[in-house]
């Protein structure tokens, strides 16, 4: 009970390494687990990113600013206007206009004429802000009789690409827009 003999080390069982085999499964399946998490995290924080960019780019307030009369033409009669067109930003992501490209046409029948155009680049649109965009307007006689008429359709299309950080993401998204009215 109290006495234990000592046993000399050399017949004391030395532990043996796992096999060379064993190692190299257990490397194996940490570094497939490792690398799991790791794709998960990367997938599941660039998902969220997406769709906060994708949501910012949705909230955009579009609205008309001040109108500048360049020139107004008698012969031939036309007018040659800036429309400052004001885009708001309410969402907690910065984003900037990789490009901004907007027409706007008057059609009444078969007679269809642009009448204002607007192509931007590379301009910031901060969260919680604005910035302004200039949309160039010519009305040519045609078009001015057609508006006067009061029987004509206004056709407005634009494509935007905006991109925004969220997280450690910078995601690009586009949106293509038609309307008449």
């Amino acid at each position: 009970m109290g006495s234990e003999i000592p046993v000399p080390p050399e017949y004391m069982p030395t532990p043996q390494p796992a096999p060379r085999k064993r190692r190299t499964k257990l490397y194996i399946g940490v570094g497939l687990a490792t690398a799991v998490v790791v794709i998960s995290f990367l997938l599941g924080t660039y998902l969220i990113a997406d769709s906060a960019v994708n949501d910012a780019l949705k909230s955009i307030e579009v609205e008309q600013g001040n109108v500048e009369i360049k020139n107004i033409g008698l012969f031939p009669p036309s007018i040659d206007a800036t429309v400052i067109i004001i885009l708001r930003n309410p969402s907690d992501i910065d984003l900037q206009i990789n490009s901004l490209k907007a027409e706007m046409f008057i059609s009444s029948g078969t007679a269809q004429y642009l009448i204002g155009s607007s192509n931007v680049k590379d301009k910031p649109l901060p969260s919680h802000g604005m910035t302004s965009v200039p949309f160039d307007v010519h009305v040519i006689s045609e078009a001015a009789l057609i508006m006067a008429s009061g029987s004509y359709t206004r056709v407005f299309s634009g494509q935007l690409s905006v991109s925004g950080k969220s997280l450690f993401w910078v995601i690009t998204k586009e949106k293509t827009q038609t309307s008449t009215g």
